[in-house]
């Protein structure tokens, strides 16, 4: 990776974490899910609110407390699956769990993708890449819940 492009994706973590997107909900229709690390004690929770045909996630939100690769992390990806079905957010979520977990993959073209790509910068140092996958995974924990 250039270091021009290793700042870019630096530059992405740090605004997410000191200015996270999506943070915080009120309201009723919401269902959320809390994943901690047990190693470092992160907390993230995240919430999905559906239509009222629930079929379409209307919108996710996260409250986070860790360190900037699981707040950033929770931030990016609740921008990614704002409004989209729980299939689409199924498939969106394994495909950035594959690509965390393969060092070698491809580069998605995706346009959300470029915000995710940062996150991948983590799978370099796997102590990091719990700390990404603690959103992603409780938003999956969250389209499991009946």
């Amino acid at each position: 990776m250039n270091e021009d492009l290793r700042q870019v994706y630096q530059d992405i973590i740090s605004d997410h974490f000191r200015h996270p997107r999506m943070r915080g909900w009120s309201g009723e229709g919401w269902k959320d899910v809390l994943n901690v690390n047990p190693s470092c004690g992160d907390q993230i929770r995240i919430a999905c609110r559906l239509d009222a045909s629930g079929r379409q996630m209307l919108e996710w939100r996260h409250q986070s407390q860790g360190c900037a690769a699981s707040v950033a992390s929770a931030s990016i990806m609740c921008g990614v699956l704002n409004g989209l079905s729980p299939a689409l957010a199924r498939d969106r979520i394994s495909v950035f769990l594959e690509e965390l977990l393969n060092p070698n993959g491809e580069k998605d073209s995706d346009p959300d993708a470029f915000e995710r790509q940062a996150l991948l910068f983590f799978r370099k140092v796997p102590s990091r890449v719990v700390c990404v996958r603690l959103a992603w995974d409780a938003a999956l924990r969250l389209l499991d819940m009946k």
